[in-house]
């Protein structure tokens, strides 16, 4: 049985408190945070401090935490370098023009999870809209079908490897 790999227990805190306050465009308290990733109460506001003076996550007159400027900078930089997102994205209104249906980039992730990268939707009155970022089980659902190149799927794919 091989080892596990080494981890650095003050990174995994610092990024399960970076994840726990994107995921809500409100913000989130700090009690509400050290609850949710089951840090304690004393060890929460150091790391958030340490992540607010980096820039990574900013406090607002509430108190509440959100995603600050530095992360939104590296997730935007970290996309925009993804070969398949500079290929396909300036595509996609093209596609939407052409089949009168809303438009998805998506990528399955380590986790077997289609990440939305982009989407431009249709001008049907009822349309999904803002899934930019979100993630959804890749089992289940037709974009991971898709993806996956399963039998029946509908949708236009293009393979990681072949990018």
């Amino acid at each position: 049985m091989a080892p596990a790999p080494a981890t650095n227990r003050a990174v995994q805190r610092a990024l399960a408190l970076l994840s726990a306050v994107s995921v809500d465009g409100a913000g989130r308290g700090l009690s509400d945070l050290a609850r949710d990733t089951d840090l304690p109460a004393s060890t929460a506001p150091r790391i958030l401090h340490t992540l607010q003076n980096g820039g990574f996550v900013r406090r607002d007159a509430a108190g509440r935490f959100h995603a600050g400027g530095e992360l939104l900078v590296l997730a935007a930089e970290a996309m925009r370098n993804l070969p398949v997102y500079r290929v396909a994205e300036p595509r996609l209104p093209a596609l939407v023009d052409e089949l009168d249906e809303t438009a998805n980039l998506g990528v399955i992730d380590e986790r077997d999870h289609v990440l939305y990268l982009a989407q431009v939707p249709s001008r049907h009155p009822v349309r999904h809209v803002s899934w930019r970022g979100r993630t959804i089980p890749a089992t289940g659902s037709a974009i991971g079908a898709a993806l996956r190149g399963e039998e029946g799927a509908t949708g236009y794919t293009v393979r990681r490897d072949a990018i």
